[in-house]
């Protein structure tokens, strides 16, 4: 099917909060968690038990701290700004313009301090500002009350739909549809 004979089925703007989000907790969890773990245990192993386990809760309480900030901050703002569409092609999502404009700036600060890190981060944070699915590379679909979760068969991160009952119905028959092997249980 050529560009030109795209049709959008379904658009919708959302925005995400951050702190009475579950799907972004279990995602915090995963990417602080997980690493803090893995890490207070080497550290116990080498360094002894007690130096791990400080090492661990610190770490966890840093973290959980700056996750706290950041989110009574995103959410004073009201939350993240997200694009969907549904298309004949497949599915799209993409930040909005503050979340562009932040990501932006966390690279050129990063590179203006001489910090690597802070500058990859920004450059990360630029890459996952628009991602696209095409219809026959849905691998998996989940849905989780009012958040569908859909994930290619060759990208790592998938792409997570916000929005209201209606249309996440509407979504969830698109997917159905267009996608019906990935879709098995989606109800």
């Amino acid at each position: 099917m050529s560009d030109a004979a795209e049709e959008t089925l379904l658009a919708w703007d959302h925005r995400i909060r951050m702190l009475a989000n579950p799907n972004l907790w279990r995602a915090f969890a995963l990417v602080f968690g997980a690493p803090l773990m893995v890490l207070g245990a080497v550290v116990a192993v080498t360094a002894g038990w007690k130096t791990g386990i400080t090492a661990l809760v610190g770490g966890l309480v840093l973290f959980g701290a700056l996750w706290l900030i950041v989110g009574v901050i995103v959410d004073l703002m009201g939350g993240f700004r997200a694009h969907y569409a549904v298309t004949t092609r497949g599915l799209y999502f993409a930040s909005g313009k503050g979340e562009r404009r932040a990501a932006q700036a966390a690279g050129v600060i990063g590179l203006l301090a001489g910090k690597p890190g802070a500058a990859g981060a920004g450059l990360l944070a630029q890459s996952e500002q628009d991602a696209f699915i095409a219809w026959p590379d849905i691998a998996r679909v989940k849905t989780r009350g009012h958040y569908v979760e859909v994930r290619s068969r060759h990208a790592l991160k998938p792409i997570g739909f916000y929005g209201a009952a209606e249309t996440l119905e509407l979504l969830r028959s698109a997917l159905r549809s267009h996608a019906p092997a990935a879709t098995p249980g989606v109800s």
